[in-house]
């Protein structure tokens, strides 16, 4: 049997995601590039989403297990598996707007020197927050140098190397800055074509234990950057 081919791998890590899944998926079938795979990374999920993409009955869905080990771990076992030219990736609680693949697609093809390409992203409050309708007011769009923003060849994310799993809420801010040291190029787009929910789950992220992680990742920046010069 022939195996389709592969432009872009979309990759979702997802743990006890059902709540927000199936808007997710929605928004990357309604991508406006067709040879697509979505490689969803079960990361010890308790909560049956699976239930929720039953309605899809779409053959580039595919649905990766794994023991719970972390965000970074997800990614990277997605990597391992995409076939595509390209990768992308999109939280399981976040959407895309429906040109944000062809966009930045056309991005990269037409600029052989660039390496990555972002976008802006503008946040939205779900209605589980306190004070809906009030925090309405301090939305922000600001620059996407997120995993959910990039579209990078699976060659070139190689060449920077997995993400590391110990870290467990700065792993991407690590992952960028290897990346700028090891010379990759990049365009951030003006548009906005990434939207990252805030809801009652991610909200208090930085009062998380591990938030203390952000000034490791920097010390151990500047002590790569320091090695580099001797």
């Amino acid at each position: 049997m022939d195996i389709p081919s592969v432009q872009i791998s979309v990759i979702v890590p997802i743990f006890n995601g059902a709540l927000y899944i199936n808007e997710a998926i929605k928004s990357l079938l309604s991508q406006e590039i067709d040879n697509l795979e979505i490689l969803i990374i079960d990361d010890g999920s308790t909560d049956n989403f699976e239930s929720q993409l039953d309605c899809f009955g779409d053959p580039r869905l595919q649905i990766i297990k794994q023991v719970n080990s972390g965000a970074a771990e997800a990614r990277n076992n997605g990597i391992r598996k995409a076939r595509g030219e390209f990768i992308a990736f999109l939280d399981a609680d976040d959407i895309w707007a429906p040109n944000k693949l062809k966009i930045q697609l056309e991005q990269i093809r037409g600029c052989k020197d660039v390496n990555m390409v972002y976008c802006h992203v503008k946040e939205f409050y779900d209605e589980s927050i306190n004070g809906y309708n009030e925090v309405q007011k301090g939305v922000k769009t600001f620059k996407g140098y997120s995993p959910i923003a990039l579209l990078i060849s699976k060659k070139d994310f190689l060449r920077v190397g997995y993400f590391q799993s110990k870290w467990k809420v700065a792993e991407f801010i690590d992952w960028y800055d290897r990346a700028k040291s090891a010379g990759l190029s990049e365009i951030m787009l003006p548009d906005v074509l990434a939207f990252r929910r805030i809801h009652s789950g991610n909200i208090g992220r930085m009062n998380r234990p591990n938030a203390n992680q952000y000034l490791a990742v920097l010390k151990e920046s500047l002590d790569r950057k320091r090695n580099q010069h001797y």
